[in-house]
């Protein structure tokens, strides 16, 4: 009984302290709950509300000094493990030309430069390593947010966001053919996202307009948008097939937002 006991604490501390790890700088929602406000604890409890991790009770109270009991702890954990989107950054050196050609990169502290030595539209990409899986959770790939500036002559005429599966084909798809001459961040998200197998990877790509060398195109940040499920992670395709994806190439419209 004494290890069960510490065994729970454990487990509280551990959700106490992934509440207080992801709240951050994040104001607290006042009157989330009844019960709650002015309570030392008031913001990791509204944290917990508004990211679908506790309902409080049928009386509009959390009861923050109550007794948690084991049932109640298995639901904040599972709600824990499959609430919420995942964030992964791509660093500037996962900045590539795409293709042989005139065209590269530069790369600095915070951005990396689009760059050709002369004339011309080329492509350049990004494939950072993407987890398929957190805490044994198998994860979905929702899209890709690009942060750029295209306010020095050259334009983005073609944004594509790829997944692709472990032979190579590709699974989902989002393109965006606007123009782009401005500096700004755009998210580019799949009609409907698809889980993330073993051996599968992302990619975003941008096609670059050079009217010279003089030009350039800088991206100052991309992220990688996954989200968690309540799925356990499947290692990878069995003799290339996934059960889960009935089509080789699922090619979507998608949705763009600012």
């Amino acid at each position: 009984m004494k290890y069960k006991t510490i065994l729970l604490f454990s487990v509280m501390a551990l959700v106490l302290a992934a509440s207080a790890f992801a709240v951050g700088n994040a104001y607290a929602t006042t009157g989330c709950f009844n019960d709650t406000n002015g309570h030392w604890a008031e913001t990791f409890i509204c944290w917990m509300k508004d990211n679908g991790i506790t309902g409080g009770y049928p009386d509009g109270g959390y009861h923050p000094n109550s007794s948690v009991t084991r049932a109640e702890m298995a639901v904040f954990m599972r709600a824990l493990r499959t609430t919420g989107d995942t964030y992964i950054n791509a660093g500037p050196s996962n900045w590539v030309p795409n293709g042989a050609g005139t065209h590269y990169v530069t790369y600095y502290t915070n951005v990396v430069y689009l760059r050709h030595t002369g004339a011309g539209s080329v492509w350049f990409n990004a494939m950072p390593s993407i987890p398929s899986s957190i805490l044994n959770a198998k994860m979905y790939f929702k899209g890709v947010k690009v942060c750029y500036d295209a306010t020095h002559g050259a334009s983005i005429s073609n944004i594509e966001v790829r997944h692709f599966g472990s032979s190579g084909s590709i699974l989902n798809e989002v393109t965006s053919t606007t123009t782009r001459t401005d500096s700004t961040c755009v998210t580019l998200n799949f009609t409907s996202a698809i889980s993330l197998w073993g051996g599968e990877w992302g990619s975003v790509a941008v096609l670059v307009n050079f009217p010279s060398a003089a030009e350039y195109v800088y991206i100052r940040g991309v992220t990688f948008i996954i989200s968690p499920s309540a799925e356990p992670a499947v290692l990878g395709p069995v003799n290339g097939l996934r059960p889960d994806v009935e089509v080789p190439a699922v090619i979507s419209s998608g949705s763009e937002n600012p």
